[in-house]
């Protein structure tokens, strides 16, 4: 029926366009993420040298990364620190069921909620710890596989 409408001529430059158009959604697309993939290297890079200066972090003889001084400074060793010590506190370890999981994580984000905004932020890092029930943390749900 549209072919019916439309001239020849315009038909193929509607289909020109429409190729033009996905080839430059698509070029788009591959900016963006090489741009987030450079934004990632640099925000890399700045962590790691922040890190060698603050002695979070040194690098051993053979250029590998290790463990600094003041390695329990750093930030993110604080976090992982504090979603294992509830992960254990929780006990999650010891749920046998999709349903015991469930209801402990309700009580465990309860809990955190009413701390401070430093530990309740990092409730995900908690849940990322549960493989054991293949539950992924969402904003604002859960997913179940």
């Amino acid at each position: 029926l549209i072919s019916q409408m439309l001239s020849d001529k315009q038909m193929f430059e509607a289909t020109q366009f429409l190729t033009v158009y996905k080839q430059a959604l698509k070029a788009t697309e591959q900016i963006a993420e090489y741009r987030m993939g450079l934004a990632h290297y640099k925000n890399s890079a700045k962590d790691l040298s922040e890190g060698l200066d603050k002695k979070y972090f040194a690098l051993s003889q053979n250029g590998s990364v290790v463990a600094g001084e003041k390695m329990k400074d750093f930030p993110f060793y604080q976090k992982a620190d504090f979603a294992k010590k509830k992960f254990a506190e929780f006990s999650f370890e010891q749920l046998k069921t999709k349903g015991e999981f469930m209801t402990r994580l309700d009580s465990a984000i309860s809990q955190l909620g009413k701390q401070d905004s430093f530990h309740s932020s990092y409730i995900c890092q908690l849940i990322k710890l549960t493989d054991q029930f293949q539950i992924h943390y969402l904003p604002n749900h859960f997913q179940y596989n």
